[in-house]
């Protein structure tokens, strides 16, 4: 029952495997409907990132979450309410760079979203419809003169953007 759903982030004691805590964040509605592709890979489909710090988790729809080591929450952030054109939900997994936390909200606002990992408040948002059927995570290269660029695979292209600002 997509009412209840709850997504959970776990840490476990890498040792002994022992559940030390869990963040369970209810689900924003509705929903993809649980058919088709999305029951290969449930509703959470991305993994989380850490910076040694904090831990960041994407949940589609239901936004970003950016907890302590402890599991305490900090802060929660929207990242739109669009469902995905095939009913997949989402897959990209939360990317850090320098101060940045960055999503590809693609299904939920058609967008790559970058949030200041320390607040959640948004830094900068690159909107784009043709990044609408994309479910990959973006990734940093190194480029000529010591610079990075944001790439990612939208359909038909390859993107390369300024991770500190977004632009192309």
């Amino acid at each position: 029952d997509p009412a209840k759903m709850v997504r959970h982030l776990l840490c476990f004691d890498r040792k002994d495997g022992k559940l030390l805590w869990d963040q369970g964040e209810p689900a924003k509605l509705p929903e993809d409907y649980y058919d088709g592709m999305l029951r290969e890979h449930g509703y959470t489909s991305s993994t989380p990132v850490s910076d040694g710090q904090h831990v960041f988790a994407f949940y589609g729809k239901s936004g970003v979450y950016a907890y302590d080591l402890e599991g305490k929450k900090l802060w929660h952030a929207d990242v739109g309410d669009g469902l995905g054109m095939n009913g997949w939900g989402s897959a990209a997994s939360p990317l850090l760079y320098d101060n940045l936390l960055i999503v590809c909200a693609s299904a939920e606002s058609k967008a790559l979203i970058a949030f200041d990992k320390a607040t959640g408040k948004e830094v900068w948002r690159t909107p784009a419809d043709s990044l609408y059927p994309t479910w990959g995570t973006p990734v940093l290269v190194d480029a000529p003169g010591g610079k990075k660029e944001l790439v990612i695979g939208a359909p038909f292209e390859i993107w390369a953007l300024n991770p500190a600002n977004g632009n192309f």
